[in-house]
């Protein structure tokens, strides 16, 4: 297409991944037919195919009259007209802007460890990327139950140890089945138009074989449909039934979905593939301790692990507590440790047993819920028959079958007491999934890379809601409503524990770290 100086072979591989701004390049086109007649500047900035690039160097010749030479950098690219000109950086008049590669990471941080800080710095050096974004979980989770501490405390923790932007994943898809979880992730990280990569953690880091798996869920082949049919037929739970008729069609991955990090490493995957994503997926092995252990050895323990210390901690025993806080900042980041010592017994930690008050209501004054999203018939007929005066946790144990794990029913108890149902579940999905990104918390560097996804995203993105909400669908507006109904209803269970007034999403105050 044209002549080349100084191409080098490194620029050809990524001409699909470099990022140009059209706008600026016109720009400076016109700038430069009046100011610099032998040069014209093309930023990076925004992704797009090699298809538009090839164009926008046609516009290019056109403007400045003569097919250019090129000399190009990962930052810029510098068009001129004859090939023996002698230049120098430093006097070239040039629009230059910083290279950003971003990585989002699909999360709960339940709380924020040691862990978590490890994947941040993997990603950052492995990946050598300038920014890192997170979709996180509010103040209710995927397997059912309410975050241990509220969400602005934990995106706040997230921002101080690395993270650059934390956006909240809607209460309706962030206490979902993994498939929608993960697929209202990815949806969201698509829709910014920033995100170069989808970084997540997983017990296996053999990306083929966990993209092998994606393609069997996806295309569902005859011998997989065959055995899931009978598995569910003889009584198995979803679950165990598609990890079972994963052996059918790829025996190495037999035992790949009885780990939790794998299922959700398998959803993402299969997300971007049905989404055309163009955001490639990098994947960052789990080390130390499983996702469900409750052991606490070295600096890395699960998640589970600190909020089963919590729940085991007698509040009123000074020896205890001085033992917790210890603990804190063995295997949290200082902090995290610090925000989490600082609040204990003031705003968490809260579990399950918390909304039972708010459970007996729901059941009292409520009828009939045919229509909750992962309610059964069968499974409500049990509920209603359920002993009242008794624990959360205790109505959820009595539920248990053979059909249903205990987290697709705490699922459907929180859908329950949160009024999601089927129908609106199916008019978010049919109306695009995602409608805003309301951002949680920042850090300064956080700035530049809101700035970039205001001007590229696909939906309005806010930090303030009141100016935010003005700009929704009234689908985004119902969306976005479910998740300040959840935010009161969870800052009403921490108030009846420890009489604390918690802001809610329009006077919480924005988390900024530097």
């Amino acid at each position: 297409m044209f002549d080349s100086c100084y191409y080098t072979t490194q620029l050809l591989s990524k001409c699909q991944s470099l990022i140009y701004d059209l706008a600026d390049i016109f720009h400076f086109c016109i700038s430069n037919s009046l100011f610099l007649p032998f040069y014209t500047i093309l930023p990076v900035m925004r992704k797009i195919s090699y298809i538009i690039f090839k164009n926008a160097i046609k516009k290019c010749i056109k403007t400045v009259g003569t097919k250019p030479y090129l000399h190009a950098h990962s930052n810029y690219i510098i068009l001129y007209r004859r090939k023996n000109i002698k230049y120098n950086l430093e006097n070239i008049f040039y629009f230059r802007r910083n290279f950003m590669l971003t990585a989002g990471i699909i999360t709960e941080y339940n709380p924020f460890h040691n862990g978590h800080r490890y994947q941040i710095e993997q990603t950052r050096s492995e990946l050598d990327c300038s920014h890192i974004i997170s979709v996180m979980s509010g103040n209710f989770l995927q397997r059912g139950l309410p975050a241990v501490c509220n969400k602005f405390m934990r995106a706040e923790m997230a921002v101080a140890s690395g993270v650059d932007a934390v956006f909240e994943l809607p209460v309706v898809y962030a206490t979902a089945s993994a498939k929608d979880f993960a697929y209202a992730g990815v949806d969201l990280l698509n829709k910014l138009n920033t995100v170069d990569y989808l970084v997540f953690g997983a017990e296996c880091d053999d990306l083929a074989l966990l993209e092998s798996v994606a393609e069997i869920l996806i295309d569902e082949p005859a011998s997989f449909s065959a055995c899931l049919k009978k598995n569910l037929s003889e009584g198995m739970s979803y679950p165990s039934a598609r990890a079972d008729a994963i052996k059918s069609c790829c025996p190495a991955g037999a035992d790949l979905l009885k780990e939790p990090n794998n299922i959700l490493a398998v959803e993402y995957l299969s997300a971007l593939k049905k989404t055309h994503s163009s955001i490639k997926p990098y994947v960052i092995k789990r080390i130390s301790t499983g996702y469900n252990s409750n052991d606490i050895t070295g600096s890395i323990c699960s998640a589970s692990a600190i909020r089963h210390l919590l729940q085991e901690t007698c509040p009123t025993h000074i020896t205890e507590s001085d033992a917790l806080f210890k603990t804190f900042y063995q295997v949290l980041p200082t902090a995290s440790a610090d925000l989490l010592k600082t609040d204990y017994l003031h705003t968490y930690p809260i579990f399950e047993d918390h909304l039972t008050s708010i459970l007996q209501y729901c059941l009292i004054m409520q009828n009939d819920a045919p229509d909750t999203v992962d309610m059964t018939e069968e499974l409500y007929n049990k509920l209603k028959k359920t002993k009242l005066l008794q624990s959360y946790a205790a109505i959820a144990e009595s539920l248990k079958s053979k059909d249903l794990t205990q987290t697709r029913i705490n699922r459907a108890l929180l859908h329950f007491i949160l009024d999601i149902r089927k129908n609106t579940m199916s008019m978010y999905k049919e109306s695009g999934w995602n409608h805003y990104g309301h951002i949680l918390a920042l850090n300064q560097s956080g700035s530049d890379v809101i700035r970039q996804i205001k001007r590229n995203s696909d939906l309005p993105v806010f930090t303030k809601p009141a100016d935010g909400i003005r700009f929704l669908s009234d689908t985004g507006r119902l969306l976005f409503e479910q998740d300040i109904k959840a935010t009161r209803l969870y800052n009403a269970a921490v108030y009846a524990v420890y009489k604390t007034e918690l802001p809610d999403d329009f006077t919480a105050r924005l988390p900024v770290r530097s």
